[in-house]
Formats: C-alpha cells, sequence, structure tokens
C-alpha cells in the first residue's frame, strides 16, 4: 500500500490539509503539540475508522472551527496497481459516514463494510497494522516491558505465528466434543445387563396381563348380553307409564277447570243479588242532580267577579312598590354623578406613562445584553488566567533540567523562553480582564437604575387604571339607572290606566264560598249516578255469562268420568315399573364397571408393550453405540496426534524465524551504533541481550539510550521481515519519535539504517521534534502552530 493524497477538514488541530506524499523518506518535524501525530492518526482513523483513534469520535472535532459538528477526511492510496480512494466523515453528535471506490467506482459504503472491506485489501486488521508497520510515539520499549509468555505470544501475533495455536485450540475444541461423547456412550453401555433383565420381567407382566384381558372380555360380554334383555322388558313398562302420565295429566287440567268454573259462576251470582239491592238509591240520585245545571251557572258568574277583584288589589300592591323604586333611583343617580366628578379630577394621562414605560423597557433590554456579553467575556478571561498560571506553575515544578514527556530531551535553553512567554500572555489577560470588569460594573449601575424607574412608572400607571376603572363602572350604572327610571315611569302609567279601566268590584266573597259547596256536593253526587248506572246497565251480561257457566260444568264433569275409565283399562302398576328400573340402572352400573376394568386391563397390557420396545430399543442402541465408540477413540487418536504435529511445525517455523530476526536486527543494531554492539541476541521468550567486550549481558545493564536502539533494531527487523514475507507489494512504514534520548551521533547512523529500508519501503515517514533530521529526508513537512490554536503544515 503507497500513500499518495490526503485531504482533512476541521480534525483535532488541523483546520484544513491537503497533502500529497512522494516515494522515499518523508519527515514530518515541528515542536511538541503541534500536531505531528495527529498526522498519522488522521491516516488511522481514514483507514481503520474509530479503531485508529487515540479517543472518542466526538472529540476529534476541534473547538476553533466555525462550521461546528463536522470532520470530513479523504485518502488515495495504491495497493499493486490499482488505485483507490476512502472517504469518512463524522457529523455531531454521532453519525459516521463512509465510502470506498476503486478506479472511481463504490466497492462499499458504511462504516462496517468500508472496514472489512480495507481489512480485505491490506491483509491486516488494525491491530496487525499497528503491530507491524506503525511505530508509534513511546513504544519501542513494549516488547521488553511485556511478561515472558505475552511478550511470546505477542511476537507470535506480529509474525503470523498464532495460527498454528488457533488451529491447535480448534482441535482440542473437537477433541473436548469427542470425549464427552465417549463418556456418554460408555454410561449407556454400561446398562445392558441392566434393561435385559427389566425386559424379561415385563415380558413375564405382560403375558399375566394379557391372560387377565382375556377373562375380562368374556365377563363383560355375558352382561352386555343381560342388559339387552332387561331394555326390551323396560321399554314396554315405559311405554304404559307415559301413556298413564298423559291420561293423568289430561285428568288433572279438567279437575282444576272444573273448579275455576264453579268459582266463577258464584263470583257472578253475588254481584247480580248486590246490584239488584242498590236499584232504589240510583232512582234517588237521579231526582237529585237535576239541580246541577243552574248551580254551575251561578258558580261561573261568581267566579269572573272574583278574578276581577283580585286583579285590581294586585295592580293597587305594584303600583305602591314601583312608586318607592322610582324614588330611591333619583337619590342613588344624585350620589352618582357626584362621585363621577370626583374621580374625573384624580385621573391622569395614562398614554404618557405607557410611551414611557415603553422607552424605559427598550433601555433596560439593551442594557441587559451588554450586561450579559461583558460577563462571558470576563468568565473566559478568568478561565484563560486560570489555565495559563496552572501551565507555567506546572513547567515552572518541572525545572530547566527536566526531561520532555515526549521526547526525553532536557528544556535547557528554552525555559527562560517559555516562561517569558507566559509572563506577557498573563499580564495582557489580565488588564483587559480589569478594562471589562469596570465596564460590567459601570453597566450593572445603569441597569439597576432603569430597573427602578420603570418600576416607578409601571406603578403610577396601575393607580391610574384602577381610578378609570372606577369612573367607567360608576359611568355604566348611571346610564342603566336612567333607563330603569324611564322604565318604571312608562310601567307606572300603564297601571293607573288599567285600574281606572277596571272600575269598581260587586264580588261578595261569602255568597261565593256557600255556591262553591252545594256545586262540589252535587258533583260527587252525579259521580256515584254515573257508577250506578254502568252497574246496572251490565245486569243483562251477568246473567248470561251465568248460565253459560252452567252448561260448561256438566260438560266439564262428563270429561273426568270418561277419563277415570281410561286410566282403569291401561293397569298401569308403578311399584312393579320402580321395581324393574331399579333391576336395570343395578345391571347397567355392573356392566360398566367391568368395562372399565377391561379397559384399564388393555391400557396396561399396552403400556407393558411399550415398555418393553423401548428397552428393546435401549438395546438396540447400546449396540450401535459400541459401534460408535469404536469410531471415535480411532478419531481422537489421530486429533491427538494431528496435536503434536501442528507444535513441532510451529516449534519449527519459530526456530527459524528468530535467527534471521537476530540477524537483521544485529545487522541494524551495527550499523545504528556505529559498530559498537555488533550482535543483538533473542532467547526463546524473546528477550534482547546484546554482546558486549566478548560477553552476551541482559539488555537492563545497558543506558536508556542504548536499550532505545536495541529494541529500534528489533522492530525494524520484525517490519523488514513481515514485508519481505508479506505477499503484498512492500508499501509504507511509519516512525513516531523514535530518537528518544540518542546522541547526534547516533541520529545519524540510526537515519542511515532508516535509509537503507528503502529498498523494503517504498515509503518511510518519520515523525520527530529534531530539526536536524532536514539533510536525511527526501521530503520534509513541518507542523506549525497558528495563533488560534489550530496548526498547519509547510511542505518543503
Amino acid at each position: 500500500m503507497i500513500i499518495r493524497h490526503l485531504s482533512i477538514r476541521n480534525f483535532r488541530k488541523y483546520r484544513h490539509l491537503d497533502l500529497v506524499f512522494p516515494d522515499g523518506v518523508i519527515g514530518v518535524v515541528g515542536r511538541n503539540g503541534s500536531g505531528k501525530s495527529t498526522l498519522l492518526e488522521i491516516f488511522a482513523w481514514l483507514l481503520y475508522g474509530s479503531n485508529g483513534l487515540k479517543t472518542k469520535n466526538i472529540q476529534i472535532y476541534p473547538d476553533f472551527a466555525e462550521d461546528r459538528g463536522e470532520t470530513e477526511g479523504e485518502l488515495d492510496f495504491r495497493i499493486g496497481e490499482q488505485d483507490f480512494r476512502i472517504k469518512r466523515g463524522f457529523k455531531k453528535p454521532a453519525k459516521s459516514t463512509a465510502e470506498l471506490y476503486a478506479e472511481d467506482k463504490i466497492l462499499a459504503a458504511g462504516t462496517k463494510d468500508v472496514n472489512r472491506e480495507i481489512e480485505k485489501l491490506s491483509g491486516m486488521d488494525w491491530k496487525a497494522f499497528q503491530t507491524s508497520f506503525y511505530t508509534r510515539q513511546n513504544e519501542l520499549n513494549l516488547l521488553g516491558s511485556l511478561q515472558p509468555a505475552e511478550r511470546s505470544k505477542r511476537l507470535e501475533e506480529m509474525l503470523g505465528l498464532e495460527k498454528t495455536n488457533i488451529i491447535i485450540n480448534n482441535i482440542k475444541g473437537d477433541l473436548r466434543s469427542l470425549e464427552g461423547e465417549i463418556k456418554g456412550l460408555e454410561q449407556l453401555v454400561g446398562r445392558e445387563q441392566e434393561y435385559r433383565l427389566l425386559l424379561h420381567k415385563k415380558e413375564q407382566e405382560k403375558e399375566a396381563i394379557a391372560k387377565s384381558v382375556n377373562d375380562l372380555e368374556v365377563e363383560f360380554g355375558a352382561l352386555d348380553e343381560l342388559l339387552k334383555k332387561l331394555k326390551i322388558s323396560f321399554a314396554e313398562s315405559e311405554k304404559k307409564r307415559e301413556e298413564y302420565q298423559k291420561i293423568t295429566s289430561a285428568l288433572e287440567l279438567q279437575r282444576h277447570d272444573l273448579k275455576k268454573s264453579e268459582e266463577d259462576k258464584s263470583r257472578i251470582e253475588t254481584r247480580i243479588t248486590a246490584i239488584e239491592a242498590q236499584r232504589d238509591h240510583f232512582e234517588a240520585l237521579r231526582q237529585e242532580i237535576k239541580e246541577l245545571p243552574d248551580v254551575r251557572q251561578e258558580l261561573n258568574l261568581l267566579e269572573k267577579q272574583q278574578i276581577k277583584f283580585e286583579s285590581k288589589k294586585q295592580k293597587e300592591k305594584l303600583l305602591t312598590q314601583l312608586n318607592q323604586s322610582l324614588q330611591s333611583q333619583v337619590v342613588r343617580g344624585k350620589a352618582l354623578s357626584e362621585t363621577i366628578e370626583e374621580l374625573k379630577s384624580r385621573a391622569g394621562d395614562i398614554d404618557i406613562i405607557i410611551n414611557n414605560i415603553k422607552s424605559v423597557s427598550s433601555n433596560l433590554e439593551r442594557l441587559r445584553e451588554e450586561v450579559s456579553t461583558l460577563r462571558v467575556e470576563k468568565a473566559g478571561f478568568s478561565s484563560q488566567l486560570e489555565r495559563l498560571k496552572k501551565q507555567m506553575d506546572d513547567i515552572e515544578e518541572l525545572g530547566p533540567d527536566a526531561v520532555c514527556s515526549f521526547c526525553l530531551r532536557p528544556f535547557e535553553g528554552e525555559m527562560t523562553d517559555i516562561q517569558q512567554h507566559f509572563k506577557l500572555e498573563i499580564n495582557r489577560l489580565e488588564v483587559s480582564w480589569k478594562l471589562t470588569s469596570e465596564k460590567l460594573e459601570a453597566k450593572e449601575l445603569k441597569l439597576r437604575e432603569a430597573q427602578a424607574e420603570k418600576k416607578k412608572l409601571e406603578d403610577s400607571r396601575s393607580k391610574t387604571q384602577d381610578v378609570l376603572n372606577k369612573i367607567s363602572s360608576a359611568e355604566g350604572e348611571r346610564k342603566n339607572l336612567r333607563e330603569n327610571f324611564r322604565q318604571g315611569q312608562n310601567q307606572r302609567e300603564e297601571l293607573e290606566e288599567e285600574l281606572k279601566a277596571l272600575g269598581q268590584s260587586d264580588f261578595d266573597p261569602d255568597k261565593y264560598a256557600l255556591v262553591k259547596s252545594r256545586f262540589e256536593e252535587l258533583q260527587k253526587k252525579n259521580t256515584e249516578y254515573a257508577g250506578l248506572r254502568e252497574r246496572m246497565a251490565s245486569l243483562d251480561n251477568l246473567r248470561k255469562e251465568q248460565g253459560e257457566l252452567a252448561d260448561r260444568i256438566v260438560i266439564i264433569n262428563d270429561n273426568i268420568r270418561k277419563l277415570d275409565e281410561q286410566l282403569t283399562e291401561i293397569g298401569f302398576d308403578r311399584n312393579l315399573y320402580l321395581q324393574e328400573k331399579d333391576t336395570l340402572e343395578k345391571q347397567t352400573r355392573e356392566r360398566e364397571i367391568a368395562r372399565d376394568n377391561l379397559s384399564s386391563a388393555r391400557e396396561n397390557l399396552a403400556g407393558l408393550m411399550a415398555e418393553t420396545r423401548g428397552y428393546e430399543d435401549q438395546l438396540k442402541n447400546i449396540e450401535e453405540a459400541k459401534s460408535r465408540a469404536s469410531e471415535i477413540t480411532t478419531d481422537k487418536f489421530y486429533l491427538e496426534s494431528l496435536i503434536e504435529l501442528l507444535r513441532e511445525l510451529k516449534t519449527e517455523l519459530a526456530s527459524r524465524i528468530r535467527p534471521l530476526l537476530i540477524k537483521i536486527s544485529s545487522n541494524l543494531l551495527d550499523r545504528m551504533s556505529d559498530g559498537k554492539f555488533s550482535e543483538l541476541d533473542l532467547n526463546e521468550d524473546y528477550e534482547i541481550s546484546i554482546r558486549d567486550y566478548g560477553e552476551l549481558q541482559e539488555l537492563n545493564r545497558f543506558s536508556g539510550g542504548e536499550q532505545d536502539l536495541a529494541n529500534l533494531s528489533l522492530r525494524l527487523a520484525i517490519s523488514r521481515l513481515l514485508a519481505q514475507s508479506s505477499r503484498l507489494e512492500a508499501g509504507f512504514l511509519i516512525l513516531d519519535e523514535v530518537f528518544g534520548s540518542q546522541d547526534s551521533l547516533r541520529k545519524e547512523n540510526i537515519l542511515g539504517a532508516i535509509a537503507g529500508l528503502q529498498d523494503f519501503f517504498r515509503q518511510i515517514f518519520m515523525v520527530t521534534h529534531v530539526e536536524d533530521v532536514k539533510e536525511a529526508v527526501q521530503t520534509l513537512m513541518t507542523v506549525e502552530e497558528n495563533s488560534d490554536g489550530s496548526s498547519s503544515i509547510i511542505v518543503d
């Protein structure tokens, strides 16, 4: 894989980058924290997505960007003879996009699909990439710091030997499955004798149950035949019983009808006697009620006189009340007029007050915005002052002899410049903070004054509005009062005209009461006369109904006699019928018991036959298990043999690779140490030792710079070996801050060794803050930090 072009927008310290990458050694230099390693992180993110980031996606977006919320990037690269382009984007809060193109044709879309396609094209995932062709800052001694077992595992992963372990673990899983199956088969075969004894026992039980079933079938057949005969005999008795009950029911109905007819005949005879006894009283009432029309006419005349009398009395009362109400309204009207004049003298001009309030409110809103802006500026200056003072205190605490946490070099002469820079920034921020505080205090004073003025105006408006509301209410009441007075005068004139029209009344209350009493008495007697007249008219119908009931009684008595004769002819004996029914029910129960016993015996026989078949199936399974156990034992032997062969193959591969790593590492160490150390050795746990004065010495006996040199030699050897053995075209190598604390001579030797790796890697990216590497690279990219905190890259 060869990287050709990069375009990125809004990624950490970079606002925008557009870079072209040629072949050869590419140096990326700049001060600590300027964003050199960020360039390599951009490569990792574009190729492997969020797996290549040091932090979460949301933290890659810079604070200084204007179009907040979106990061976009493109990377052009070549694999073999084909060109590819990958595009990725991230938009807050959590939306990621990805697209992969080959010769302008889309290969994949979406983060997961693009990640899978990149791993397929490059032949490695992110973990393999960062442990082979990507040496991160401060990771040179990573292998040396691991425990022996973990270090061997990591190197096996880097060199591809872990695949044998994966195969062996898969085979072990198969072995465990086979062993579990063998154990289960052995348990099944061990129960063979138990199943044979159980089968013999169940065969004996089955013979006994079969004999019992045969006996029960004979018994059930005999009971069933007897029950059929009893049912035929009982059917004849049941037929007689039904006829007997039918006639008995008819007889009961006739007797009930006879009783009812006799009762109706007696009731009608009683009514006829009672009506005949009231005939004289009926004639007396008819003579008395002839007076009723004259009394009714006299009562109607008296009621009209009463109505006129009561109407005149009511209107006189209303006229008196109306005169009193009109007098009260006159008094209330005068009082309201005086109140309105007094309130008008107290009311002010409310429109002027409202305009003043609007003016003050506009000024108040403007002052609030200015105060809010000044408070934000003051808080920003305070935050920046606190951060700068904290950074300055941390640097002063470290002192000029401290070592940089990124490159392990001492601050030396840069300490004074750094302190001076911090002091100037702090002084500038303190002046800005003081000026802003004074402005804020003045604006807050004006804000409070404006708030007090607005409150005073609002109180005045409220009081004036209360007075106006009272005036409006009083005028409304006065207007209603005038309208009510006018309507009252009209109503008084109407009442006076009506009283005049009524004139004098001749109504006599005592005479009215006497005539009304006589009229009510005659009304009652008229009602009684009407009832008696209806009863007298019903006598003919009652006598006719009396004769019909007498004829019906004769017919019913004749029907009862005939039904009694039919009951005698049937000859039904109830006691004999109940005896036959009891015998039939008893025989039915015995037959049901026999049927249940037979069914239970058959079920027992079926269960025993099923159990017998089950034991026979188990014995058949045992025979099959014996055969299967023999096959599995053979498979287990072959798998165990295959594991041993794979372990021997892994040992053989490791024994071949380790000498190659030792040879390549030794050559690199010899060149980078200028011949001081010519031999680097690795034991079986890949622990490094260096030959010094003819003897191999453990790595921890050498200085920190010499340890970094040895670890760098091993990492470069691993990358070179992977490049030689890879099926892919050798691509690029990334080295991030690998110089550590080396002196100038060893830096030159390291640069020479790196230059020699160009036979295996077409592109070598070397990131460092050491600027004296400029002459040793074909392309120089300088990272510079801008005044707003962003960074840019200058290509030379």
